[in-house]
């Protein structure tokens, strides 16, 4: 017997407090531009688990040449956004379902 499970891969960082606050000084024109509920837009925001993150939702399969490049242009478009902030987490591939 097999179960088949959907979901969709998201690469995101998690918004923490210190973020989340840098994040609110920015101007809204610019983080509308920038963040969008629409998979064509530059990132997304999701919240899983009572965290907020900003990053893609990937096709599966990836490879791992695509997600490292994929990785620095999330972080390049964060830095847009919040430029003087200091990028201590990692990005994390989370697997949602659909």
């Amino acid at each position: 017997m097999s179960i088949m499970f959907d979901y969709q891969l998201f690469f995101g960082y998690p918004q923490s407090d210190s973020f989340c606050s840098e994040l609110k000084q920015v101007a809204p024109s610019l983080r509308a531009l920038y963040i969008q509920n629409d998979p064509s837009a530059y990132l997304q925001e999701i919240e899983h688990e009572g965290v907020l993150y900003l990053g893609k939702f990937i096709n599966t399969p990836i490879e791992v040449e695509t997600l490292e490049g994929l990785q620095a242009h999330i972080y390049s478009l964060l830095k847009c956004l919040v430029p003087h902030y200091t990028y201590q987490q990692p990005l994390l591939l989370l697997a949602l379902p659909v």
